[in-house]
């Protein structure tokens, strides 16, 4: 798998009854070769808090990127 397939990441708008429903999805396919070698290298607990970590960063990191979609589009 090519590192620029790893990851996919969608938008969905849907009208709502006062306003508009924002969805942003992400889905890992695979591991990058460079994280996946990091990985590899790792005790297996040290990998899963690893992963456990960056699950959490992507998370936190839509929900600002909706937050600031929202806030983009309600200041117009």
């Amino acid at each position: 798998m090519d590192d620029a397939d790893t990851s996919v990441w969608s938008f969905d708008i849907e009208a709502a009854d006062h306003g508009s429903l924002l969805t942003q999805r992400y889905v890992m396919r695979g591991l990058r070769n460079g994280l996946r070698s990091l990985m590899e290298r790792m005790p297996p607990e040290k990998a899963e808090t690893f992963l456990e970590d960056r699950r959490a960063q992507l998370q936190d990191g839509l929900r600002q990127t909706v937050k600031g979609i929202k806030r983009t589009v309600e200041n117009r």
